[in-house]
């Protein structure tokens, strides 16, 4: 059977038979199958690549502003005379605008944020709070007045085995929130609060106090208190 009708020698027309039209498509579909798997590999490789960069880079900004403002972190979120919260890191007027050339801190741009966060605002922006979530385990007692949940360099005394930011689906994170996150970001959800976000193949991006960046299973972030807790120098 003749489906296509091709010049060959001695002028005769030569088609392609049914069984060279299938080997083709037969082809075609392996090289389909090994190439969209390894696609997805290279666009979530290239996802996981960026969001620790940023994690890198918060944390640097972090580090920085220590060195500069004697030994105190940015903090995870100061209190007022009332007890209720005035600022919060990523809002923070001497932090991110100076530090990461943050020009809006309520619309810190998208390629600082983690490529897999999910929750927008009302006008359909991704946000850095739903994205990147700041580590306060140990750091005190909520809603005192006139105080900030600030770590300082000598309480993180172990900062190469210290969370400061994660992966989250709140602006701050802490050990109860570890096990929280159950695949699905929606706005109003209570399980947000306080909750690392395992984004990436079941794992969060986390970066540690002393810099350095990794991936993290639900398995080595629940329950693990050197790694959550900061704490004063023994």
């Amino acid at each position: 059977m003749l489906l296509n009708h091709t010049p060959c020698k001695g002028g005769q027309p030569r088609g392609f038979t049914i069984v060279e039209l299938l080997t083709a498509i037969a082809i075609i579909a392996v090289l389909v199958a090994i190439l969209i798997p390894v696609t997805n590999s290279v666009i979530t490789n290239a996802g996981v690549s960026k969001n620790l960069a940023n994690l890198r880079n918060l944390q640097a900004a972090n580090m920085l502003y220590a060195t500069n403002n004697d030994g105190l972190y940015v903090p995870v979120g100061t209190f007022d005379g009332t007890g209720a919260y005035k600022n919060h890191w990523h809002r923070n007027p001497d932090f991110a605008p100076i530090y990461l050339e943050v020009s809006d801190v309520y619309a810190w741009p998208e390629e600082l944020l983690s490529p897999k966060a999910a929750l927008r605002d009302i006008h359909g922006n991704l946000m850095i709070e739903r994205s990147y979530g700041y580590n306060y385990t140990g750091l005190g007692s909520y809603g005192v007045p006139d105080t900030s949940r600030n770590a300082t360099l000598n309480q993180v005394f172990q900062p190469a085995q210290t969370l400061a930011f994660a992966d989250a689906l709140d602006w701050q994170i802490q050990i109860n929130g570890a096990d929280k996150y159950k695949g699905v970001e929606e706005v109003g959800n209570p399980n947000n609060n306080s909750a690392i976000a395992y984004r990436y193949n079941d794992k969060a991006g986390v970066v540690y106090f002393d810099g350095h960046t990794e991936l993290l299973s639900r398995d080595d972030v629940i329950g693990n208190v050197e790694l959550w807790t900061i704490r004063e120098v023994q």
